[in-house]
């Protein structure tokens, strides 16, 4: 797709799906990366904490997709938006990572010594929470996407339009701003950990 083509696609308020692929990837990458920095070895613990995050982000597309192409859920004759059951999912998956990091995080600090060298750090900890909080920002984005986008749907006339155009581009750009912005912090945060230990050793 040429670039002409990718603006126009996000003006006419189609999201850019290919950035949940990306993220399901780069994402999972990261919560691997925040295991280490608390030394969590567990194998299974992590594996299962990143197949999470995976998940999330695969019903993230899973929505997107869904919304696209208006794809209902019909029981007992009463219809359900499809693409809600998806991205309520992906908060489920959020949630229970939220759970598995911040309950080992405590586990750990409770089970060691005040004075132990090998007690988890306050700035480790609130990298942690930052990126655990900045992941749920890209949900609260689609969420918000999503109820705006389906009170637009129908909708021909030139102000909704225009709403249109506007939503799919401060929608984009949330997206790469959390992204960059999530990396970069985590990024810094690995940098100066690994300096801080070496300076330990």
């Amino acid at each position: 797709m040429d670039g002409n083509m990718y603006y126009e696609n996000i003006l006419q308020g189609h999201v850019n799906i290919g950035h949940f692929v990306e993220y399901s990837l780069s994402a999972s990458i990261m919560i691997v990366a925040m295991c280490g920095q608390l030394e969590l070895t567990d194998i299974y613990l992590i594996l299962s904490i990143t197949a999470n995050c995976w998940g999330c982000m695969i019903f993230g597309l899973l929505a997107e997709l869904m919304f696209e192409r208006n794809i209902n859920i019909i029981y007992d004759k009463n219809k359900v938006d499809a693409y809600w059951v998806a991205h309520f999912a992906g908060w489920v998956l959020i949630l229970v990572m939220f759970v598995g990091v911040t309950s080992n995080i405590d586990v750990i600090n409770r089970c060691t010594p005040s004075t132990s060298a090998v007690k988890i750090p306050q700035w480790v900890l609130g990298i942690v929470y930052t990126e655990l909080f900045l992941f749920g920002c890209f949900g609260i984005v689609q969420g918000v996407s999503f109820y705006v986008r389906g009170n637009l749907s129908g909708l021909s006339d030139g102000k909704s339009m225009k709403r249109r155009e506007q939503l799919a581009t401060y929608t984009e750009a949330s997206y790469i701003i959390l992204s960059f912005t999530a990396k970069t912090i985590l990024g810094w945060g690995i940098i100066f950990g690994n300096f801080v230990n070496s300076k330990n050793k």
